[in-house]
């Protein structure tokens, strides 16, 4: 009972860098090479709350793109499976009508 009402009152709301709109300078940045970064900001002039910000956006579109890569994945693989049904289901009727007429031989 005790833990539960330490759990209960520890309750930490989100970051508002969570909902906060993510600058488009910030974007292009995330999809530069790796290397490339002192072409485009000089992070040592920026604040320690600046930069908790800035890894909080880019955590979140991290976490978008690899959401993304996860449905193109799963919508092939479920397509995939699919077409493997569709083939099986094919090949056991293309193999039906042979086997019947096997079984008729046999007690003919």
């Amino acid at each position: 009972m005790l833990q539960e009402q330490a759990h209960s009152s520890t309750y930490v709301p989100p970051s508002q860098y969570q909902i906060e709109e993510i600058p488009a300078w910030l974007q292009k940045y995330a999809n530069l090479p790796p290397g490339h970064d002192y072409l485009y900001c000089n992070w040592e002039e920026e604040s320690y709350q600046n930069l908790d910000k800035y890894q909080t956006m880019m955590t979140r579109l991290y976490r978008q793109e690899l959401k993304l890569c996860i449905e193109k994945y799963e919508d092939y693989r479920n397509r995939l499976i699919r077409e493997l049904e569709e083939r099986m289901q094919l090949h056991d009727l293309s193999q039906a009508p042979s086997s019947a007429n096997q079984n008729r031989e046999t007690y003919v």
